[in-house]
């Protein structure tokens, strides 16, 4: 007697028919998460840029700027470090890929305390920060005291 190994067509059939049920059912799910993971890690970059403005205007003892650039998607951090009187970017520039900056303020400055000021061409400390990625949104609010709400 020979035996042959192997799959029938049916096998197949019914095993690619359970494969698209599966990919059918948990597909939507996962690109919703995969897309509010994006959009968050978009929101935590400009937290952290925030924080590091603060913490370059201290270490620095001089006025820190943060850039926000709605139209290209991105913003970076900028200071004087008194080096033949040019502004250093701190941090890089950030870009935002796929996800798009919506913002009421776009230079926040920081005092050599750390402090929020709007001295010179600096805005009102006080910015809303929005960020959307298709239909998924998420917002970044900071105080007129340079606190983070989210």
């Amino acid at each position: 007697m020979r035996f042959d190994s192997g799959f029938t067509t049916v096998e197949i059939i019914v095993v690619l028919t359970v494969a698209t049920l599966i990919m059918a059912i948990a597909g939507p799910p996962l690109v919703r998460i995969q897309k509010q993971v994006h959009l968050r890690q978009a929101v935590d970059n400009m937290a952290a840029s925030h924080s590091l403005a603060r913490a370059t205007a201290i270490q620095n003892g001089s006025i820190a700027e943060l850039h926000i650039d709605p139209s290209g998607d991105r913003h970076w951090v900028q200071v004087d470090t008194g080096a033949a009187a040019v502004a250093t970017t701190v941090g890089g520039i950030v870009r935002f890929k796929r996800v798009d900056i919506s913002s009421d303020r776009t230079l926040l400055c920081f005092d050599p305390r750390g402090m929020p000021t709007s001295t010179g061409a600096c805005d009102q400390p006080d910015a809303t920060v929005v960020f959307r990625l298709l239909d998924f949104r998420d917002t970044l609010r900071i105080t007129g005291l340079g606190r983070i709400v989210r």
